[in-house]
């Protein structure tokens, strides 16, 4: 079998690759410049897997949505459309909020949950969005690569996946034991929904329109339409 993982120098692909040769199988990485092979290898040796059966493949996958979650969702939508087009054999694995490593708590600064954390601390959660009903489903790092890994091998698997922690606490629940641990002071009321998705979109015009006077790319106005096609189905 032969395993090529892309986004292998992030948080998640790091501990993917490490649950991959953790079991003797060698991988492909792609990556953009083959030169960080041997840190990348350091790095999933000190995440208890084989850095030694990890092979680079250079390459980059073309980012045209711009932001962040907009390219991790327009590279579902590309593999998603790939594998149909080719008939491909998938899993769709379709994780919660990534939380940090189940026992030694290690969380990349890149993932939502840390700013989350980090606004916390900083005393900039006045008001938790939505109501006492909603939820922030959590799945630690290692469960959902292990998840990943065991998709990947098996011969039967479901079309997709959800990984998250059905034991996860709702979403003021969750910050008020954050706060305990952090000594922070825990939101204690909540923003109706209306109100977000109305300060959403004042947001969304904002990063619109910004980068038209900087010379830069719009992350917003492509990022759309594809949330819609990806709910959609």
């Amino acid at each position: 079998m032969t395993i090529l993982v892309t986004g292998a120098t992030g948080f998640i692909g790091r501990y993917v690759l490490a649950a991959l040769t953790g079991r003797g199988l060698q991988v492909f990485a792609l990556m953009r410049s083959q030169a960080k092979l041997a840190d990348l290898r350091q790095q999933v040796d000190h995440l208890g897997g084989r850095g030694a059966l990890v092979e680079a493949v250079a390459g980059d996958l073309d980012r045209q949505a711009g932001a962040y979650e907009a390219s991790k969702l327009e590279g579902a939508l590309r593999v998603r459309a790939f594998a149909e087009q080719n008939a491909l054999a998938m899993v769709e694995v379709q994780p919660a909020t990534v939380s940090g490593h189940s026992v030694t708590g290690e969380l990349d600064t890149a993932q939502p949950l840390y700013a989350l954390i980090e606004n916390l601390v900083a005393g900039r959660l006045a008001m938790v969005p939505g109501t006492p009903d909603h939820w922030l489903p959590l799945v630690s790092v290692d469960v959902l690569a292990g998840l990943i890994a065991e998709a990947s091998l098996v011969e039967s698997v479901p079309d997709r996946l959800l990984a998250l922690d059905r034991t996860t606490p709702n979403l003021i629940g969750l910050l008020s034991l954050l706060a305990v641990h952090l000594e922070a002071r825990p939101p204690k009321h909540h923003m109706p929904m209306a109100a977000v998705w109305v300060r959403f979109s004042i947001m969304a015009v904002r990063v619109v329109c910004l980068p038209s006077h900087l010379n830069e790319h719009r992350p917003t106005a492509g990022f759309i339409p594809e949330l819609k096609r990806y709910f959609n189905g």
